[in-house]
């Protein structure tokens, strides 16, 4: 196959991410962490993953670059940061809160019905409550203290008044902490994925056990959009804006 030779070893996966939304599905068939590992190269990514980076490569370069631009974080860029606040808080944070009573529910009841035969899926429970303990405080701090902060300093820029009091000093402190959030909760997610094997179900599966499955494969798709959003686009931003505010 002739390759493109705009994807390379050394590309970053944002990169990659941001000129061809399609490759998504590559990535994640791949298991290549491109929300919080988004800054690492290629190369990087697949040595985490234990990926053939040529085989990532060629998968990769069979895309058309630019092609079917779906994914909703990647129309984001350049909008207005009260905008990407508002996707993240209504598309990510609202399903997070609609899925984490039914996830949680579910892992427990798998876990005691067939946990005895399958000792994995205690470990999947714990994980499912360990992940859903993160992610609610998690949203709460960002919707309660740092999303207000970086609307009054995009809503002050508009006005040409000076940027707001900050309770915290720079932007860049509480959006390090979320940062940090973000890597724990990436570490959840890959062990779910990890000892699930993918989210893949044995034959035997219930209802139930399927019902837990599905909704945590989605589950992570959305994460993982959720992630980026936040780390490639709505925090530097934000951290641009409070430099430009304050100069």
């Amino acid at each position: 196959m002739a390759r493109d030779r705009a994807i390379e070893a050394t590309t970053l996966l944002r990169d990659i991410v941001r000129t061809r939304p399609r490759a998504l599905g590559v990535l994640d068939r791949y298991r290549l962490d491109w929300c919080c590992g988004a800054r690492r190269t290629l190369a990087e990514a697949c040595a985490r993953a234990d990926a053939p980076l040529d085989a990532v490569i060629d998968a990769l370069a069979s895309l058309e670059a630019g092609a079917l631009a779906s994914e909703p974080f990647v129309d984001l860029a350049g909008a207005r940061l009260v905008d990407v606040i508002a996707h993240v808080v209504g598309r990510h944070h609202d399903f997070t809160r609609t899925q984490a009573p039914l996830l949680r529910a579910l892992a427990t009841k798998v876990a005691r019905r067939h946990g005895a035969e399958h000792p994995e899926l205690v470990a999947v429970d714990e994980l499912v409550h360990g992940l859903f303990d993160e992610l609610e405080p998690h949203m709460v701090r960002e919707e309660k203290v740092l999303f207000p902060f970086i609307e009054a300093l995009e809503r002050e820029r508009d006005r040409h008044a000076p940027p707001p009091r900050s309770p915290f000093g720079s932007v860049s402190q509480p959006i390090q902490r979320m940062t940090t959030d973000h890597e724990d909760a990436g570490r959840l997610l890959d062990e779910l994925v990890k000892i699930t094997d993918g989210f893949t179900l044995p034959a035997s599966a219930c209802g139930s056990w399927t019902a837990l499955y599905e909704g945590l494969r989605a589950h992570d798709a959305d994460l993982r959009r959720h992630v980026w959003i936040e780390n490639e686009i709505l925090f530097p931003s934000a951290i641009a804006l409070e430099q430009r505010s304050v100069h």
